[in-house]
């Protein structure tokens, strides 16, 4: 299947994760309700004046795509138990 929307990607992931997603859709739109959403790198991204984060699956966990590897630096110290790298946190598909 080739993801074109949003909705595409949704419909693409696996059932166990498609309640994450949504749920990291719900809090992006209502923190920046003018944000667009799009797909890019085949993941979903929100985009407002430019590419803000995205969001996309792996195995066993959601990935958060920050876009921007200095803020997860300047978070250091709130993601010590938190699996990341340098500008994605992962999110278990248990919590």
């Amino acid at each position: 299947m080739k993801i074109k929307t949003p909705e595409d990607y949704v419909k693409s992931v696996p059932s166990e994760y498609v309640g994450h997603i949504e749920e990291l859709r719900r809090i992006i739109k209502e923190t920046l309700p003018v944000v667009e959403e799009l797909i890019s790198y085949q993941i979903l991204c929100f985009k407002y004046h430019y590419m803000l984060v995205g969001i996309g699956t792996k195995k066993n966990n959601c990935s958060f795509y920050t876009m921007s590897p200095n803020l997860l630096k300047k978070m250091k110290s709130d993601l010590v138990d938190i699996k990341h790298s340098d500008s994605t946190i992962y999110f278990p598909l248990n919590k």
